[in-house]
């Protein structure tokens, strides 16, 4: 079941499973080596396994054992295919980054209207040091962030490396903010910030996800060392 938000309510929605699959395999009787091609779910040989992430939203692995299909279901062949699924997944890529600065910016917006309405000592906690320190720590890591992204997007139409090294570096920006701002944002709410009840446990929770899908920040920071040293060595 996936879950949707209203309000404080968590309401369950039937989870909908497209009948065709976009899958990128092996083509071991092909013309090449690798093929992208639509596959129906109830071909024999393919299997969907769903699961739910941290975040409550849902994903699933295709597995494909001996799968055969009809020569129009095959869209690109060999290096085509290559270039278009790493095109694909750039692409979904940046806007999971244009999302999670989303994200961020409503997690701090939400953050400071909390610290302001929160009360101890007979005062916002807004006024405690401490609490700002935090706060604006989220804010620069916000600001990082959508600067990370418009420099990605400035680099979109300037060629395959200019826009894979200018994503590289976004993803890993991106997401050593996205910790920022949602460890914080939990901090600042206290044991409440991980409850259903309170946005800011949603948000810290889709920050998590996202910077896990399309490669972490791992994935990218090792593309960027493989992208160097391929310079050095031309």
């Amino acid at each position: 079941m996936n879950r949707s938000f209203e309000g404080s309510l968590i309401k369950f929605t039937p989870l909908v499973i497209a009948p065709r699959k976009i899958v990128f395999a092996v083509t071991p009787d092909g013309p090449a080596p690798y093929g992208i091609f639509i596959v129906s779910v109830d071909t024999p040989g393919v299997t969907l396994s769903a699961y739910p992430l941290v975040d409550g939203t849902r994903a699933g692995d295709v597995e494909l054992i001996d799968v055969r299909v009809a020569s129009e279901s095959l869209l690109a062949v060999g290096n085509n295919a290559v270039a278009a699924v790493e095109e694909a997944i750039d692409s979904a890529c940046v806007a999971l980054l244009a999302q999670t600065v989303g994200a961020m910016e409503a997690a701090v917006s939400l953050t400071s209207d909390y610290a302001k309405e929160r009360k101890q000592f007979s005062q916002s906690i807004g006024k405690f040091q401490a609490i700002q320190h935090m706060a604006s720590d989220m804010f620069v890591a916000t600001y990082e962030a959508r600067s990370a992204l418009y420099q990605q997007l400035a680099a979109q139409n300037v060629g395959v490396q200019a826009r894979r090294r200018a994503l590289s570096v976004a993803r890993a920006i991106v997401a050593a903010a996205g910790k920022v701002v949602g460890h914080n944002g939990i901090q600042i709410h206290g044991g409440y910030g991980i409850t259903d009840e309170y946005a800011i446990s949603h948000y810290w929770r889709r920050l998590y996800a996202v910077e896990r899908l399309y490669g972490d920040s791992d994935f990218h920071l090792e593309r960027l060392a493989n992208m160097g040293a391929a310079d050095k060595s031309e």
